[in-house]
């Protein structure tokens, strides 16, 4: 993995729930690194509880971007996201510090790992249109299936439960843009990326996910989600993800709390799923298996695969 005596970017990925927050924190303390997360809720302001976003103070004095950066009524997206990143990496190794870009959400990771050209993605109102009858008609189902058939990959790194998600995504493959991406995806050679892929057990991340869930609630998410639609209205794009859109539905009837509790629980582990699927394509990840291991020896094995690529650095030098 060495590559001509670039700058190192750190990339620690993973399904939600697996704990890489906690990971990139005692990484960035370790050696003076700044955090990058890669995650499209907790980039809202207010999203705080149902994202597993840090607060002030569970970060430790480390800086970290892209928490609480867009407004809760602002579409923010990839194509913002991957201009962003970039130059908010390079700021960060020019002050001198290491980049550790962390989350689960696979496109934004890969927007800054691959050149993906987002230049042809705008929305297409008269689809979407169409779309959105579609789902009037037929159903999110339909919409998924179809997404699921003109691009697997897009559709396993799309919310299956959000109908805005669905239709962004099936815009975008109509358009050619995240296909042609996938297909064919140069990486970026400005850095030299350590994509880190946190693991565990398929029974302990799916016990994980359910606790945090449990944590959530008393937390006071359902708080949270009334804060916001106090505040906001109901017309933001987070409200529609896994953890809010389940309790917009329990305050709006459609479930009683134990119900929408169980739902997030569910569609937390689907998402889990279909992230891992993701995952398993970056023919240049290194998997971390967690379990049985403190978080001080998961620092070391990453640091582990870093020097010695260092090492093998100057060895051919």
């Amino acid at each position: 993995m060495p590559k001509e005596n670039k700058e190192k970017v750190i990339i620690i990925g993973g399904p939600t729930g697996v704990g890489k927050s906690a990971i990139a924190l005692d990484l960035a303390k370790r050696i003076g690194g700044e955090v990058l997360s890669a995650d499209s809720v907790q980039v809202y302001k207010g999203f705080d509880i149902g994202s597993g976003k840090l607060g002030p103070q569970e970060r430790e004095g480390v800086v970290h971007h892209f928490l609480d950066h867009a407004h809760p009524l602002e579409d923010y997206n990839v194509a913002k996201y991957s201009r962003e990143v970039r130059e908010r990496v390079q700021e960060v190794l020019d002050r001198g510090k290491h980049p550790i870009v962390c989350g689960g959400s696979g496109l934004y990771i890969d927007a800054l790992i691959y050149n993906l050209d987002f230049s042809h993605s705008k929305p297409d109102l008269s689809l979407r249109r169409d779309l959105e009858e579609l789902y009037e008609e037929k159903g999110l189902e339909v919409l998924y299936d179809k997404l699921r058939d003109l691009d697997p990959l897009s559709a396993q790194n799309t919310d299956a439960q959000n109908p805005r998600r669905v239709i962004r995504a099936l815009e975008i493959v109509h358009q050619g843009g995240q296909k042609k991406a996938q297909t064919h995806r140069p990486r970026n050679q400005d850095y030299d990326f350590y994509y880190f892929i946190l693991d565990r057990d398929r029974a302990q991340l799916y016990d994980r996910i359910n606790k945090r869930v449990d944590k959530m609630l008393k937390e006071g998410l359902v708080q949270e989600v009334e804060g916001l639609i106090e505040t906001y209205g109901k017309a933001m794009p987070a409200l529609r993800t896994i953890g809010y859109k389940e309790i917009l539905a329990y305050l709006e009837g459609d479930y009683d709390l134990e119900e929408a509790t169980e739902e997030i629980k569910k569609h937390s582990r689907n998402y889990a799923k279909r992230q891992l699927s993701w995952l398993r394509r970056e023919d240049q990840g290194i998997w971390i298996q967690m379990e049985g291991q403190s978080s001080q020896e998961i620092l070391e094995e990453i640091l582990h695969h870093i020097h010695r690529d260092e090492v093998e650095d100057e060895k051919n030098n």
